[in-house]
């Protein structure tokens, strides 16, 4: 969507394969890797600002999830989700702010401390990791706002990847559901 309104983009993750088709496709950069490593994540930072002159929008939507409830999950597993999902988006953004474009228009502290009683009750009922996205998005909203930089979470629920559509077809099969 960026591509098509005019913007160019630079790809990351961590299979080259669909990387370079999406590049190709949108007339981008891949630049592959894992988003939990620090290295990586600055390069892709560098890329962007190297070959297209800087960077106006980041966006931090690498996710994995090893499901399992909370006495089933082992430190390995819950480790990495952690450094893929949340704390990869803390490197991109650190990386991205100081470089970031300044188009953005002044956010609305106020507005955000008139909602505090309705994100108490958000906050409770998000799980595991997405809390600590949304909570990441707010902070930095919050301190960069007033410098011209946006921050926002998304939260679209289920999402037709390949990982989704493995877990999606885990369920049918565990829940014994037909489709």
């Amino acid at each position: 969507m960026f591509a098509r309104e005019g913007a160019k983009v630079v790809v990351t993750g961590r299979r080259p394969e669909p990387l370079e088709e999406v590049a190709a496709e949108t007339g981008g950069l891949a630049v592959a890797g894992d988003t939990a490593d620090d290295g990586h994540v600055r390069a892709a930072v560098a890329t962007a600002v190297e070959a297209f002159g800087g960077l106006d929008v980041v966006v931090a939507n690498a996710g994995l999830g090893f499901g399992g409830a909370a006495a089933d999950v082992d430190d390995e597993r819950w480790q990495r989700t952690l450094d893929v999902n949340l704390t990869g988006a803390f490197r991109l953004a650190r990386a991205a702010i100081p470089r970031a474009g300044r188009t953005g228009r002044r956010l609305d502290r106020p507005g955000l401390e008139r909602e505090r009683a309705r994100e108490r009750y958000r906050e409770r009922r998000l799980r595991r990791v997405e809390g600590g996205d949304e909570r990441l998005a707010r902070s930095l909203a919050v301190d960069y706002g007033p410098k011209g930089i946006r921050a926002n979470a998304i939260c679209p629920g289920w999402v037709i990847t390949e990982m989704g559509d493995r877990a999606m077809d885990d369920l049918v099969t565990e829940r014994g559901i037909s489709s």
